[in-house]
């Protein structure tokens, strides 16, 4: 049998082409496949062209964006009070208030969008992105908190928004 010599060469000639294309136009191309043109700036792409559907205008998929985000919303305000059992009253009116603010928020920016008031788009969903209270206050008290993973989703929900009315 004949000896196993390992080639450092080979290996090295190997590395270098595989950091070369993974850095190549093609290799950015390759991970815009199947992505709406108005989610490429999104951290979140495959979220983004799903909230997006099949938009072609800048107007439509901030609609569908945003439209996306407020009914995640109100999906999750609606189940919010079934936490009652595992938070105490002090948590359980902070996280109520989160989401009914953020509502709020999406909501002010959907109708601001249809009226072109693109500061006001901006800054609802700036407030909607940033208002955590929630999450944080729960965490302090050590309690697991039974929609981490909704509001984490919303989190996404509200960043893509925000990414595709950026595009102005």
């Amino acid at each position: 049998m004949a000896e196993f010599k390992f080639n450092y060469l080979f290996l090295a000639t190997a590395a270098v082409v595989l950091i070369a294309a993974s850095n190549s136009p093609f290799a950015a191309a390759r991970s815009y496949i199947g992505v709406n043109q108005f989610c490429r700036t999104s951290d979140y792409r495959r979220i983004c062209t799903k909230m997006v559907k099949n938009a072609t205008t800048w107007q439509e998929a901030s609609l569908n964006a945003v439209t996306a985000t407020l009914e995640l919303a109100k999906r999750i305000q609606a189940v919010a009070p079934l936490m009652k059992p595992v938070l105490d009253e002090k948590l359980m009116k902070t996280c109520q208030d989160q989401i009914d603010s953020q509502v709020e928020d999406i909501e002010t920016s959907f109708n601001a969008l249809k009226r072109n008031d693109t500061a006001s788009i901006h800054t609802r969903l700036g407030a909607a992105l940033s208002n955590e209270s929630c999450q944080d206050t729960v965490k302090e008290s050590g309690v697991e908190f039974p929609l981490a993973k909704a509001f984490g989703y919303l989190s996404r929900h509200v960043d893509n928004s925000l990414a595709v009315v950026l595009q102005i």
